[in-house]
């Protein structure tokens, strides 16, 4: 896919709880909106609408990202929506350990450094759609050099934070060193 595709949003997208970019049936946002809306403010309908525009259904998505976890190692990873949110009544989330989050993190940066672009965006202003949302990371504003990357929460995993920090390298003496922090199970946001 590439940043510049158009996805159109459906009833099933706008039906999405959890964290929300406010998503309308019929609106037409880009992939790098919506990506930024993920990353930025954890947008649920944001990141559903991507899985479905990749896969052309979130259990297709599904069935990738569980390909994509066996392929890197993280064998204790289980997935069941591209969101992370509970599955109703069932007690069913994803789930994944403090170093699976960190391989996966690893490979993220490795891969698409790109995403830190996003990731360090304060807030998402859209005065057309009346939309204004702060990144939902609290390092960012309490930490200088925080550059990403990505919160989430529910209620049995509790807050959970992966925090990036690139520390610059003496000249031709050290090379740059990239910190990543990871957090879960926090009780409270702060």
């Amino acid at each position: 896919i590439s940043y510049d595709d158009v996805i159109v949003i459906d009833k099933d997208v706008e039906s999405l709880k959890g964290s929300s970019y406010k998503l309308k049936a019929g609106e037409r946002f880009t992939v790098e909106k919506l990506l930024k809306a993920t990353i930025v403010i954890s947008g649920n309908d944001a990141t559903y609408a991507i899985a479905k525009h990749i896969a052309g259904s979130e259990a297709r998505f599904v069935e990738l990202m569980r390909q994509k976890a066996i392929y890197l190692g993280l064998n204790n990873a289980v997935i069941y929506n591209s969101s992370g949110l509970p599955i109703n009544n069932e007690g069913l989330q994803n789930k994944m350990t403090t170093r699976e989050v960190f391989i996966l993190t690893r490979k993220l940066l490795q891969t698409y450094p790109q995403v830190l672009s996003l990731s360090k965006i304060p807030f998402i202003s859209e005065p057309s759609r009346n939309f204004l949302e702060l990144n939902t990371n609290p390092l960012l504003k309490n930490m200088e050099g925080i550059d990403g990357l990505k919160t989430g929460y529910t209620g049995k995993a509790g807050y959970c934070l992966v925090s990036t920090l690139n520390i610059k390298g003496e000249i031709r003496r050290t090379e740059d060193l990239r910190l990543i922090g990871i957090v879960m199970g926090a009780k409270t946001y702060d």
